[in-house]
């Protein structure tokens, strides 16, 4: 081809382009990332080089790019992405050019390598973005468009999709109470990060996690993720024995409880990047309508009959005489068989008022028109076309089936939530969810050693060091309103500290213990009352005149307290010691070993005003716990009792009675899971259950575990896992020494540090931490628990696994003892109550039946 045309030609007759050249000279083939691959799989938005590459030293023209100039009509080129130049190598000569083509046969670009300095290599550089899901070939043509020299396969595929109930479908329609599945399927064997789940919360229903499959990996795991602009899961594909493999990754269960549209999405690990969507719209239901099908068997001279038979059904309230109810119905010319017949009754929407019916049949045979013989006796009506028709005039509802969770049991009458694909009575006893404010920033500085105490329901202390202000010791106190907070002032109670924690004496007064560094890195304890959010602090009193570490500090009463601490001075001994408080004033008692040997990652808790539990890391290996009685100022210890031999760390104790406790703590033999396990207190020995993973991913290093009941926990910590250190809480329930946790919800989307936790009620904590993803500001957030979505009430009674009609609009009728006009609430217990709780249920409106709420 000539310079002076280097312009696009287009052949009227047939529309090809035409470059008026001659054929390409040497050796000229296409590589892909620097490789001379046929084909490449690419995921959407993933990119590849594309290069053209010549052998030898001879100037050439060609053309690459997509289409199909040969097709005897115009064929859109399939490009399934962007492809552009990226760059023209001096391999290809002084004067090598690149023009775009586009036309309905090809769209790419015609190069040619020319002028002085043409040497072999990669002459013309190109990119390619995949952005549509499917299969293309980027070909290398000569100039003539009739011969390719080259060609590469594309695939774009995308790597993780949804399924519902198993099919590939982009919406879905179901009616109110009917439910479907939607899957997460992967069609790589690559370990990825996604998000499933509703924008802005619309979910029109509930939407749980019901199966994790051997699929996504030895690893995998799925996280509950509760925000004002998306509500869904976290689930991570990952694992080594084995690794994620093609297929279904993880399941969810969708129930339509709310008329509307939404879409059920899946986002990337950024949750910016939409992979899939599927819509959903929610209706309500069609009528049931009110007839049914009656199935009977007619003889004839004692034999089956047989042929064609005239029928008359009548309604009654009796099995003789009685009421008749609505009209007779005439059908004529049924086909009995054998003895068997069938027909479709409907006596209209109000004779089913909720007692007993029965049928009186009268039959001719079918080319007769003459009376009926009535046959004998009438048949009562069976439940079940009676259940279809309970929804008459007097009692409307519609009713659901739904399996009772395990280990659980519903009675008549019972309100019942949903929860994790099964319902239950009151609040879960298993695999609570958690719900996360916003965030609320107590100390814009870098902020280290958290500690946390709820001084009240609604109002908590955060002590904490202020690495942005020298060090230097500070307390705070936060006021809760729902899931709000709002601070007083800082107030600095010593200039340089470490190793801080706090602990409520009153709901005015607590107690701060550290390491004094300002003061040879002494233990120290301080005094700390708060009138509204001001804080007035005493005297600073030390317990321990040595280098001081692994401080905790935990009440045990509104005048006495308990430090436990690595003691420098003596060997780095486990000690404890007591402070007895009069006003702002502290006086100790000794200071009693309880571990000889060096001891760390050491938290207390108390059992009782009179005894205490203490963990701790003995020595390098085993996790310890150890229970110390209080007489006035004396402390004597129990044996030591080991709870974890294999390395465990980051260790946090609380107390869920005065005879049981838990320890949350990092194991290092295990992979660094979070893990927990449950202790009994009998005197002064203690007892361990199994140990649970509630973080199947390397945990910490900053883990803390707070009791919201004597069968209830809640653990926060750093989740290590992709190396993304959010912060995260799971709720633990305890059936003995036995824990099952709920889903993880996140509470900080970045790194996050020194996180402690206090509860503020059984169904609310507040977390303290240092929000690294927000230059390392000090911040707590309100955790709410959320017990299930309230479905409606339980029409019978069903125990575990059964199946349970439980009636989710209309009237509810089997109550009893009700006031007629009064709103009926839900307790903590799935009892009704005329208490008023966030939970509304519905009006009576008579002794036995309650509207309920829609």
């Amino acid at each position: 081809m000539k310079s002076a045309k280097m312009s696009t030609i287009v052949v009227l007759v047939f529309g090809l382009m035409v470059w008026s050249a001659s054929m390409a000279h040497g050796k000229i083939h296409l590589t892909v990332n620097g490789k001379p691959l046929d084909s490449i799989t690419l995921e959407l938005g993933q990119s590849c080089t594309v290069e053209v590459v010549s052998d030898d030293s001879t100037s050439y023209e060609d053309a690459v790019g997509f289409g199909n100039p040969d097709a005897p009509r115009p064929q859109i080129p399939r490009v399934l992405g962007d492809f552009s130049h990226l760059e023209t190598r001096p391999e290809a000569g002084n004067s090598a050019t690149v023009i775009k083509i586009t036309d309905l046969y090809f769209y790419g670009y015609g190069v040619k390598a020319a002028g002085r300095g043409i040497t072999p290599g990669v002459h013309f550089v190109f990119e390619y973005v995949a952005q549509q899901v499917g299969e293309t070939d980027v070909k290398l043509y000569d100039s003539t468009f009739t011969n390719v020299i080259d060609s590469v396969h594309i695939a774009v595929i995308q790597p993780q999709h949804l399924r519902v109930n198993g099919q590939d479908v982009r919406s879905i329609t179901l009616e109110q109470g009917q439910t479907c599945t939607v899957e997460v399927v992967s069609t790589v064997s690559t370990s990825y990060t996604d998000y499933v789940g509703f924008d802005n919360g619309v979910v029109l229903g509930s939407f749980s996690h019901y199966e994790t499959t051997p699929l996504a990996g030895d690893m995998a795991r799925v996280t509950e993720y509760n925000k004002p602009d998306f509500y869904g899961y976290y689930v991570v594909a990952a694992g080594f024995k084995p690794p994620p493999s093609a297929g279904v990754h993880f399941i969810f269960e969708y129930e339509a409880l709310q008329v509307g549209e939404t879409d059920v999405k899946l986002y990337d690990e950024t949750l910016t990047s939409e992979l899939d969507s599927v819509h959903v719209t929610v209706m309500t239901p069609a009528p049931m309508g009110t007839a049914f099908t009656y199935q009977g068997r007619l003889l004839d001279a004692g034999s089956p009959a047989d042929g064609l038979y005239d029928f008359e059904f009548k309604l009654y309230r009796a099995p003789n005489g009685g009421i008749q109810e609505g009209n007779a119905i005439d059908i004529n010319d049924v086909d009995v068989i054998d003895g068997q017949f069938a027909v479709e009754l409907d006596f209209g929407s109000d004779v089913f008022a909720g007692d007993a019916r029965w049928l009186q049949i009268g039959v001719r045979p079918g080319d007769s028109s003459g009376g009926f013989t009535t046959l004998s006796p009438r048949q009562e009506i069976t439940p079940v076309p009676y259940a279809l028709h309970a929804s008459s005039s007097k009692v409307k509802q519609l009713i659901a089936d739904f399996v009772v969770a395990s280990g659980e049991s519903v009675t008549a009458g019972d309100v019942v939530v949903f929860l994790n694909g099964y319902v239950q009575k009151g609040f879960a006893a298993t695999g609570d969810r958690i719900s996360c404010g916003s965030e609320y920033v107590f100390n814009p500085s870098y902020t280290g050693y958290m500690s946390a105490a709820a001084l009240s329901s609604t109002k908590f202390v955060v002590a904490c060091m202020d690495k942005g202000y020298y060090d230097y010791g500070i307390a705070v106190i936060g006021d809760v309103s729902g899931s709000s907070i709002t601070y007083g002032s800082k107030y600095v109670f010593d200039l340089f500290t470490g190793a801080i924690s706090v602990a409520a004496l009153s709901s005015d007064k607590f107690v701060v213990s550290y390491r004094a560094t300002g003061y040879y890195d002494y233990g120290v304890a301080v005094i700390g009352d708060v009138s509204g959010n001001t804080i007035a602090y005493g005297s600073t009193y030390i317990f321990n005149e040595a280098t001081t570490d692994w401080t905790k500090v935990a009440a045990l009463s509104s005048t006495k307290f308990v430090v436990a601490y690595r003691d420098y001075g003596n060997f780095d001994y486990g000690t404890a010691v007591i402070g007895d408080v009069s006003g702002d004033s502290i006086t100790y008692g000794s200071e009693y070993v309880f571990n000889q040997a060096v001891t760390s990652h050491t938290s207390v808790a108390a059992l009782s005003s009179n005894e205490f539990v203490v963990a701790y890391r003995d020595g390098g290996t085993s996790g310890t716990a150890v229970i110390g009685d209080v007489s006035g100022n004396t402390i004597t210890y129990g044996s030591e009792y080991v709870f974890s031999s294999a390395g465990p760390y980051c260790i946090s104790v609380a107390a869920l009675s005065s005879a049981k406790f838990v320890v949350a703590y990092r194991v290092y033999g295990n992979f660094d899971y979070g893990t927990a396990v449950i202790g009994d207190v009998s005197g002064s020995s203690i007892t361990y259950g199994s140990e649970y993973v509630f973080n199947p991913a390397p945990t910490g290093p900053y883990i803390g575990v707070a009791a919201l009941s004597s069968t209830k926990f809640v653990v926060t910590y750093e989740d290590e896992e992709g190396y993304y250190d959010y912060g995260r809480a799971v709720i633990g329930d305890v059936s003995g020494n036995s824990i099952t946790y709920g889903s993880e919800n996140v509470f900080n989307e970045a790194f996050t540090g020194s996180i402690s936790v206090a509860v503020l009620s059984s169904t609310k904590f507040v977390v303290a931490y240092r929000d690294e993803g927000n230059s390392d500001y000090g911040t707590a957030c309100i955790g709410t628990l959320l017990a299930g979505n309230i479905v409606g009430i339980a029409k019978e009674s069903a125990t575990d696994g059964q199946t349970v009609p439980v009636i989710i609009d209309g009237v509810s009728d089997v109550h009893s003892g009700l006031i007629p006009g009064v709103v009926y609430y839900r307790d903590a217990n799935g009892d009704l109550t005329t208490d008023q709780t966030v939970y509304r249920v519905g009006l009576a409106i008579s002794s036995t039946e309650i509207l309920l709420d829609r």
